[in-house]
């Protein structure tokens, strides 16, 4: 076990610079900050990160990953 989420692979995402990498990922954590509505945060879930992650080949590993972060938050706001 890790301590971190990356997954190995062989896909082209994989290929790419890491600066590229990393400018991805800050620009999925700004869009997902900044935008005000539900609906347009999943949009960019749904529409960017989702297929980035098909395109790595390791959709299931990050939809659990995701699933695992979310549940708490979502069971909690629930009983709130």
């Amino acid at each position: 076990m890790t301590a971190t989420l990356y997954i190995p692979g062989l896909s082209g995402l994989h290929s790419l610079n890491p600066l590229t990498k990393l400018s991805l990922a800050l620009a999925s954590v700004v869009a997902g900050a900044t935008l005000e509505t539900i609906p347009s945060v999943l949009a960019v879930f749904v529409l960017g990160l989702a297929p980035l992650s098909a395109w790595a080949r390791i959709l299931g590993p990050f939809l659990r990953a995701c699933l695992k972060v979310v549940w708490p938050f979502a069971l909690s706001l629930f009983l709130i």
